[in-house]
């Protein structure tokens, strides 16, 4: 797939705005600052996003979160799990800032509906077969949403030093062991 024009300028934008970040906490951080580090104008970026916040979310949309997009299964764990968390690694500056500014509510609500759909993705491959209630399925949704999520951010924010093999091991454990506690309970259809 190649990049359209636009695709091209939102990715300047969001170069120059991981820059500044690096550099400077969010709330330090201009428009013009944006414009005046990415060589383009303050029309051009209104004409892309809203405000810093919206190419913010542009930017954990198309590259932090999009990543889950190219697993499925345990391959989504395993493997799109940790390309997540490698990337959190090398942008930890950029998401400490992040949730340091705009706090844990806002990190969580980014994180939830694309840990949600992840978290739906591993519960209906792990319980194929299984007669599960609709309401059990959304409750262990919602649970494993909000830890992983939580677990996510504190590991960000250095509170959790799992290395990223040790930490993915252990949500992944976490999961399969629920699953098969519920496994014991359901019936095979």
């Amino acid at each position: 797939m190649h990049n359209t024009k636009s695709d091209i300028t939102k990715n300047i934008l969001a170069g120059s705005l991981k820059k500044l970040l690096k550099e400077k906490a969010l709330n330090k951080i201009s428009i013009k600052d944006i414009v005046s580090d990415s060589g383009l104008n303050r029309q051009t970026f209104y004409y892309h996003f809203n405000d810093i916040y919206d190419l913010l979310d542009w930017i954990f949309k198309t590259e932090f979160l999009s990543i889950f997009n190219n697993y499925e299964g345990e391959r989504l764990w395993q493997e799109g799990l940790k390309e997540f968390l490698y990337y959190i690694e090398e942008n930890r500056v950029l998401c400490q800032n992040v949730i340091g500014h705009l706090g844990h509510d806002t990190m969580i609500q980014a994180f939830n509906n694309d840990i949600s759909n992840l978290v739906i993705k591993a519960i209906d491959k792990i319980s194929e077969g299984y007669d599960i209630a609709e309401n059990y399925r959304t409750q262990l949704i919602q649970y494993f949403t909000i830890s992983f999520s939580s677990i996510i951010e504190q590991w960000t924010m250095g509170r959790i030093t799992q290395t990223i093999d040790e930490l993915v091991e252990f949500l992944d454990v976490i999961i399969k062991d629920q699953m098969r506690g519920t496994e014991l309970r359901l019936t095979k259809k």
